[in-house]
């Protein structure tokens, strides 16, 4: 894919960006989470899949984990680079994908800004296949969130379960992209990102993607096993290469300048 939101310079020296940024005031909870079996194993492929139909390419700007969708309205804002390079004229698309339904009326009115551009996916988790999970939050921070992990038992009180349906997120990269996009993908997914990033290593649907943003938690938050060793086996598996890195502030920020495989 040509990255037609990064000027030469740049796209020279990081053809994908990656950051895996392990930053010190993770969401709430992070002690609480137990073992559990994941509720599904990876899925790398399938011939039930429909590939993408469309011929003329576009930007794509995949948000899994889009909270109220603040990376959205950056990624509007030419945040992440310039719209207008994008490929066909400037068109672009983006869809979000958000477990926790509290931030799923935000969503909505967010992508009737936009018509026809943004694909909502509420009250679904991130994943790497297809299946139902629970996770817990406190309804008192609305923005924390226990992932697919256990709650402790003396603190189930305080806490509401919830449960969702996952997306495979190497069926919506095949089903939605094609190969002349230009597809970021942004991945604050509570831990689940060392289940699915070694599921995509594996996948065709990896190619798909140039720039990758994600934030990483503590690999007990997965639930196959990997650990950080075996996040770099993945990444390496991916066609992502470059190794500049900086601690980043906020996602948001990372358009401005190339930045590269962090582990805090």
């Amino acid at each position: 894919n040509n990255p037609p939101v990064l000027n030469a310079a740049v796209m020279r020296a990081a053809r994908c960006l990656i950051l895996l940024a392990l930053l010190p005031n993770v969401r709430a909870h992070a002690s609480l989470r137990g073992r559990l079996s994941s509720p599904c194993h990876c899925e790398i492929d399938n011939k039930h899949w429909r590939k993408a139909s469309r011929k003329e390419p576009k930007c794509l700007f995949i948000d899994l984990g889009a909270g109220a969708g603040s990376d959205l309205e950056a990624f509007a804002q030419d945040k992440f680079g310039p719209l207008k390079n994008c490929p066909s004229g400037g068109d672009w698309e983006a869809i979000l994908v958000e477990a926790n339904p509290v931030f799923a009326a935000t969503l909505n009115e967010l992508a009737a800004h936009f018509p026809g551009k943004v694909q909502v996916n509420a009250s679904r988790a991130a994943y790497m296949c297809d299946a139902k999970t629970a996770f817990y939050v406190n309804p008192a921070e609305t923005n924390s969130i226990a992932g697919f992990q256990q709650a402790a038992a003396s603190l189930r009180t305080e806490l509401q379960k919830l449960e969702v349906e996952t997306v495979n997120i190497n069926r919506l990269l095949i089903e939605n992209t094609i190969p002349g996009d230009y597809v970021i993908l942004k991945m604050d997914v509570e831990g689940a990102e060392f289940d699915i990033l070694p599921c995509m290593a594996e996948s065709p649907s990896g190619s798909l993607v140039d720039r990758l943003y994600v934030e990483e938690h503590d690999p007990s938050w997965g639930l196959e096993g990997a650990t950080q060793s075996s996040m770099q086996t993945a990444m390496a598996g991916l066609r992502w290469q470059d190794s500049w890195s900086r601690h980043p502030q906020q996602l948001t920020s990372l358009s401005a300048t190339g930045l590269g495989y962090f582990f805090g």
